[in-house]
């Protein structure tokens, strides 16, 4: 084989051009928080001076931002690039890793601070939504923010060995998860689970908490609604959308009570030949699934038969040489209707429109999980985890309001905030 099929690759390293600084010096901007570095600078030092709280925290949230796995790959970065450091505020002296390790551990003493400043900035791109409706850049018809809000949870593995007995974890659990590479139904997994309510239009993350993997998902549902309603009082939900996980009689109650519409998957769980389809149709006498309508405020939904018929058309001289039977659904009040048909009737058009929409909260998972390092970290115990999870939410939100605050609407959910790679030698290749 020849040398010139071959090329020389020297160790890379990575800089920051005047576009990328100046976009993470934005971005960075408004993940400040007074309260929480007051709170973190009242720490008593008993050795050396330690390095300033603000540097310590920029750092962290760059990590993030960059998607930089490790503490000694960031500790890397900040060597070999000038503008990052200047960036996060450091000199030439970068801490060690130990530093960086302490600091995170003091970090998850403070959940609740950090907690605050994503509800400020969740409030902060919802007043910058209906600033740019107003300015044009976003359709004025637009839903405000939290209108339509979709649920679900995500895995969120423990960095625990499951060799040992016991697991060097002891607050993480076995739960269940959609295999990647598999074709089973489920695999286990231990760890814990982020459930998260997301809005649909615009796929900001709203409220989250994370619990062990071995909680299920269905009674989450009226404690995030809940959480959701306390965090944003200004916020006025009119719809929930899930998947099946949270299909259960009890939580289209709630949402009829929290007078919220329910677009909720229903499973199919009825094996005796329930008269109701799973897309919430009622069966004619004759089997046949009725056709929707529309919907009457004063009778409620109206089915009506096929136009072909059905197998007893013709067949029954009372059913007479077409089948033109009408039938009007009415859920208010019946718990097993709100189910199977819905408020918001599940035969039509719009609630499968609508159902289609939470891919946004899958899309959101995606972005944590290949952009923000949600699931690949090395901590153990639920608080530091949590303060992981929190940290991965915390930077998706500074860099959705940053793209907003420069106009870039239009890629509002891009996550990445890539550096420059350059090579610090220059590529060899044969003549």
């Amino acid at each position: 084989m020849a040398l010139g099929e071959f090329t020389y690759r020297p160790g890379r390293g990575q800089y920051l051009d005047a576009e990328n600084v100046g976009l993470l010096g934005h971005v960075l901007a408004f993940g400040d928080d007074d309260a929480l570095l007051e709170r973190l600078q009242a720490y008593r030092h008993t050795g050396r001076p330690g390095y300033p709280v603000s540097t310590m925290w920029r750092a962290f949230q760059i990590k993030y931002l960059l998607g930089i796995r490790f503490n000694r790959d960031l500790i890397a970065q900040l060597q070999t690039s000038p503008a990052l450091r200047s960036v996060c505020g450091f000199g030439d002296v970068i801490p060690h890793e130990s530093a960086f390790s302490r600091f995170f551990a003091r970090l998850a003493n403070h959940q609740q601070e950090i907690e605050s400043i994503q509800t400020r900035l969740v409030e902060w791109i919802a007043d910058e939504i209906e600033r740019q409706k107003k300015a044009g850049t976003i359709r004025d018809d637009s839903p405000p923010l939290g209108e339509v809000t979709a649920i679900d949870s995500t895995d969120l593995p423990s960095h625990a060995s499951i060799r040992r007995k016991p697991h060097t974890d002891p607050s993480a659990r076995w739960g269940h998860r959609t295999p990647k590479f598999s074709l089973s139904a489920n695999e286990l997994f231990l760890g814990y689970k982020l459930h998260s309510v997301v809005d649909v239009n615009y796929g900001v993350p709203l409220v989250d908490f994370m619990l062990p993997a071995n909680e299920s998902d269905s009674p989450q549902l009226p404690k995030l609604v809940e959480l959701l309603k306390d965090t944003y009082p200004w916020m006025e939900p009119r719809c929930v959308v899930a998947d099946r996980g949270y299909d259960a009689t009890s939580n289209y109650v709630f949402l009829e009570n929290q007078k919220l519409f329910s677009v909720i998957l229903r499973r199919n769980t009825d094996r005796d030949g329930d008269i109701y389809t799973l897309d919430g149709r009622p069966r004619c006498v004759g089997g046949e699934p009725m056709q929707f309508v529309h919907t009457d405020p004063h009778h409620g939904h109206l089915f009506r038969c096929n136009p072909d018929g059905c197998e007893l058309k013709g067949k029954s001289p009372w059913l007479g040489p077409s089948c033109v039977s009408e039938h009007h659904e009415v859920p208010a009040g019946d718990p097993e209707l709100l189910r199977k048909v819905g408020r918001l009737p599940r035969a039509s058009e719009f609630w499968g429109w609508i159902y289609r929409r939470r891919q946004s909260i899958e899309r959101l998972f995606n972005s944590l999980k290949h952009s923000r390092l949600l699931t690949t970290h090395r901590y153990l115990r639920r608080r530091k985890v949590r303060l992981h999870a929190s940290l991965s939410v915390l930077t998706s939100l500074m860099t959705m309001l940053g793209r907003l605050t420069t106009g870039d609407y239009a890629r509002m959910r891009w996550m990445r905030l890539t550096m420059s790679t350059v090579a610090q030698m220059p590529t060899m290749r044969a003549a």
